[in-house]
């Protein structure tokens, strides 16, 4: 019975149904899929364990502040240690901010890579349509 049609008279939907019903039914491509879930999954805890280490590393360098601004002696050396905090902040988030954005790029292009050549809706990677 997955060859009939669930909604009658509409033609397009006729044809997608078809067309999802016979790919569904390819278990391997089901199980790239799922492959494809587990990968992003894993990058995604992986960019989750960075940034709760990034966030701790953050929170220690607030932390030790405190008694580097206690142990300044001059406004001076007030502003010197507060311009090289801000200089250090401003680097950490930078590259925190990037590698995020590497993490996500890279898990989203294999993600739709894979997808893509599971479907057949693109050509794999430097290769022709299969």
């Amino acid at each position: 019975m997955a060859d009939k049609d669930p909604f009658p008279g509409i033609d397009w939907f006729e044809n997608a149904w078809k067309n999802s019903a016979e790919f569904f039914e390819k278990t391997s491509a089901m199980d790239k899929l799922g492959d494809v879930n587990r990968d992003m999954i894993d990058r995604m805890q992986n960019m989750a364990e960075e940034t709760f280490t990034f966030m701790h590393r953050r929170m220690q360098a607030d932390f030790d502040m405190a008694k580097r601004f206690s142990e300044c002696r001059s406004p001076e050396d007030f502003a010197e240690v507060q311009a090289a905090f801000l200089r250090g902040m401003w680097e950490d988030y930078t590259k925190q901010a990037m590698s995020v954005g590497e993490t996500v790029r890279d898990a989203a292009g294999a993600a739709w890579r894979e997808a893509a050549e599971t479907t057949g809706t693109v050509p794999p990677e430097g290769g022709k349509k299969k």
